[in-house]
């Protein structure tokens, strides 16, 4: 029996000498889908480290710049400052969100290197991703929540999470077969 490392299948002789390929007991069977192909687990770890990447330049952006930022997505010179201590906690609550930000980038890279490993904090990720999204529409203003400078983000948090979610069970699935 001749079996490459790792395979799945091994070459064996029959008793006739034709060679004959049997499924190696307790080999790790992969699904092709998951592994090759545009949705395969390579386009996966290259699309959590863009999105990491991401995360961590809007993280940054907020983090160092607090509610104006640092003027990385646009124009700073938006509101006007009438009480300077309630601004400073408001700012301080926006720099950790930006903080958390910076920190869902930074999992979105890091998950990038051992996807099993971390799929499970990846989808609470994703999952929190969608919920903020949602909570967009709280503020009740459609014009503004589906307006041209919000309907970007919204399409990645309403759309691309939940597809990010799926493709990430097929390929984690796919692993684990």
């Amino acid at each position: 029996m001749a079996a490459r490392p790792g395979g799945t299948h091994a070459l064996v002789m029959s008793s006739s000498s034709d060679p004959v390929v049997v499924p190696v007991a307790g080999a790790r069977l992969t699904s092709a889908r998951a592994q090759e192909g545009v949705l395969g687990t390579r386009s996966l770890r290259i699309a959590l480290v863009l999105l990491g990447l991401v995360g961590i330049y809007i993280g940054l952006d907020v983090t160092l710049g607090g509610l104006a930022t640092l003027g990385w997505l646009g124009a700073t010179d938006f509101f006007r400052i009438t009480d300077r201590e309630m601004f400073l906690v408001q700012d301080s609550h926006q720099r950790f969100f930006g903080g958390v930000m910076l920190s869902m980038g930074a999992l979105f890279i890091l998950s990038a290197t051992k996807i099993p490993r971390f799929h499970a904090a990846l989808k609470f990720v994703l999952v929190a991703i969608f919920a903020g999204g949602l909570a967009r529409f709280t503020q009740m203003k459609p014009a503004v929540t589906l307006g041209p400078h919000l309907l970007g983000p919204l399409a990645i948090e309403l759309v691309l999470a939940p597809l990010l979610y799926l493709w990430l069970s097929r390929v984690v699935n796919g692993t684990r077969s």
